[in-house]
């Protein structure tokens, strides 16, 4: 007896088995990559919600002091009488004390200044305890293995000339008159104001022409890396022309003695925090709105590429002047970020 013959689809029939078949199988293997992939994505997940969650602090961060620098401000204006009273019996005492008469204390207070200020940023850069804010995570310390050397051989050729000038010129007077918390916040302003446009031009000028670069500046750009010590990697000639005008601003606005001490404590940290290579909340170029202060985001560039960025603290003769770089290569700070 024959066996039956074998049932023949119509071809429509068979291709629409064929392709029922080949989608069954690719959704399996679908599922198990999707299956595979699992863990990969919820790590992704959890990293990009521990990441929110750091956003977050940090922007509850820079509005707490963005509102601590204004409630000071606040209190000052308040308190603006009594402030003024405790500035003059302060000063009274200065006046008296040898230290603060003398004509080098101006001097030996930037060194100093520059000694624990430098001193602070290099344990930061050990303990790591804000490194989450570091602008380069991975880059590499070099810069510190000759920061004390230089610190000492540098800090000699800058105090030594000005402790000639002084004892060769006395000149230091100290007037009578005491001054008052906003005058002196006022004086402070303007005269980093004034530095940092007579050193904008100096700067770029520096940049423009090779030869000029290369003799007086290229030592200040060994490293791509910034570090706090790095504010004083100078060529003699380059570091002259920045005290040159910080002297300048202080003779123009004819600043107070007292306002003279604030302007050197203020602009060696600022100084010193620009080349850190930090951008934390509390930073003044975070705590200061619309970009006005670029700070280390922008001086970090600008040691990258050396083509930007050539103001020091502020922005406006970068922007004037045409020395930002195109919108999206322009590094964003913690502030603009959030």
């Amino acid at each position: 007896r024959s066996s039956p013959s074998p049932v023949l689809l119509p071809k429509r029939h068979l291709l629409q088995a064929r392709t029922q078949q080949s989608m069954g199988e690719s959704i399996a293997v679908r599922r198990v990559v999707q299956r595979r992939s699992t863990p990969t994505q919820k790590t992704a997940q959890r990293e990009k919600r521990a990441g929110a969650d750091v956003d977050r602090v940090d922007q509850t961060l820079l509005l707490l002091f963005r509102g601590v620098a204004l409630a000071a401000l606040a209190v000052l204006a308040l308190y603006q009488s009594e402030a003024d009273q405790a500035l003059a019996q302060a000063y009274a005492w200065l006046r008296e004390q040898w230290w603060f008469k003398h004509d080098s204390f101006e001097p030996v207070l930037s060194s100093l200044c520059f000694q624990v200020y430098i001193l602070g940023w290099r344990l930061v850069d050990m303990t790591q305890v804000f490194r989450r804010y570091r602008i380069q995570k991975h880059s590499p310390e070099t810069p510190w293995d000759d920061a004390w050397d230089r610190l000492k051989v540098e800090g000699f050729w800058y105090l030594f000339p000005l402790l000639l000038v002084d004892v060769l010129f006395p000149r230091r007077k100290l007037t009578e008159e005491a001054p008052t918390a906003f005058g002196v916040l006022a004086q402070v302003a303007m005269t980093i104001s004034i530095y940092d446009i007579l050193f904008f031009f100096g700067h770029s000028l520096l940049h423009s022409n090779p030869w000029l670069y290369k003799t007086f500046h290229s030592k200040h750009h060994k490293h791509s890396s910034v570090r706090a010590c790095e504010s004083i990697r100078h060529n003699i000639a380059d570091g002259t022309y920045d005290v040159i005008c910080s002297i300048v601003a202080l003779r123009v606005v004819g600043s107070h003695p007292v306002a003279r001490a604030m302007h050197n404590i203020v602009i060696i940290w600022l100084l010193t925090e620009l080349h850190a290579g930090y951008d934390a909340p509390w930073q003044l170029h975070n705590i200061v709105p619309f970009a006005v202060i670029g700070g280390p985001p922008r001086h970090d560039h600008h040691h990258n590429f050396g083509h930007h960025y050539h103001q020091k603290f502020f922005t406006f003769l970068d922007f004037a002047f045409g020395y930002e770089p195109p919108q999206h290569k322009a590094p964003v700070s913690l502030a603009q970020k959030n």
